[in-house]
């Protein structure tokens, strides 16, 4: 029987200001979460290039590694934006810093996926 229920918390998708974006990262792990999720970004502009979605989840998720360090789960949602390789990409690209899951990659309109 456990007597507390582990629960992630969600940074926010303030990460067009990586700094600020880190800092709360940082103030959450010092409050004494550990499990922390976050969304693959999108344009500033709010239009979603799966490409750049890629590689700008793949360099975030790595700067939140880095900046909370390994005894912390990371989720990242990626809010069904990507196809099959796209993901998989994602998911390699991620793999060495340890994600806890990566939430909902595949499109949602494509059920073969």
């Amino acid at each position: 029987m456990r007597d507390h229920v582990p629960a992630y918390t969600q940074v926010g998708d303030d990460y067009h200001d990586r700094d600020r974006f880190l800092e709360r990262c940082r103030a959450l792990v010092r409050d004494g979460r550990r499990q922390l999720r976050f969304t693959a970004p999108h344009g500033a502009d709010g239009v979603l290039d799966a490409r750049r979605c890629l590689r700008d989840s793949v360099e975030l998720f790595h700067q939140v590694r880095e900046t909370v360090g390994d005894e912390v789960e990371l989720i990242l949602d990626a809010h069904t934006r990507l196809d099959p390789p796209e993901a998989l990409a994602l998911c390699r690209e991620i793999e060495a810093a340890r994600p806890y899951f990566v939430e909902d990659p595949l499109r949602c309109e494509k059920l073969e996926s």
